[in-house]
């Protein structure tokens, strides 16, 4: 996709640029083809300090525009029941192997790599030290298959403890976080 929209992104050193949102002119290929060390450079340190941001936002941190926020220790919670759930099942169900957890494994850094990617050529400044625009909300299609390379025989939740301590647990859970955002809409107008 990127060559095919070569012109929007900059191939070409003879392609004018448009101004961005910011005023200013967005990083293109030929930037990463002519510093490659530098864009390793800025990829790192976005992930350095983005990576709460990412983590947290793909479980829906932030709702209604990031003016709502939901505790860290209902999303804590909440991956922690999620994880909890892959090992629910019985002893001769599917399991991936090895090569199947590095494909997934791979197929997830791939994505957010492209994500990574497409926010650096489309929205971030040539000024700017680390890349913007990426939100977690971008990785939840990579979340399953983060979550099935967890997936293993030797541990297994039996049917009893998943109806009644997972899925009772994360109703209560989404209970808390319903209570979480009409105490703030109510607090807003009073």
């Amino acid at each position: 996709m990127l060559f095919f929209y070569y012109g929007a992104f900059g191939i070409g050193s003879d392609v004018e640029q448009s101004l961005n949102w910011e005023g200013g002119y967005n990083y293109t290929i030929n930037f990463i083809f002519d510093n490659p060390i530098e864009t390793i450079r800025i990829f790192l340190r976005t992930i350095y300090y983005e990576y709460e941001h990412y983590y947290y936002s793909a479980f829906g941190v932030y709702l209604s525009g990031f003016t709502l926020r939901v505790p860290h220790i209902l999303i804590n919670t909440m991956v922690i029941i999620l994880i909890a759930s892959v090992f629910y099942g019985k002893k001769d169900e599917w399991q991936p192997t090895i090569l199947q957890r590095s494909i997934y494994l791979t197929i997830s850094a791939i994505v957010f790599g492209l994500c990574m990617v497409s926010m650096f050529l489309g929205w971030t400044s040539d000024t700017r030290d680390i890349i913007i625009g990426v939100q977690g909300r971008y990785f939840i299609p990579i979340l399953p298959l983060l979550l099935i390379i967890f997936k293993c025989s030797k541990i297994q939740i039996p049917y009893r403890v998943y109806c009644n301590i997972l899925v009772t647990g994360f109703l209560l859970l989404q209970g808390l976080i319903v209570k979480h955002i009409l105490n703030y809409t109510i607090g807003l107008y009073t």
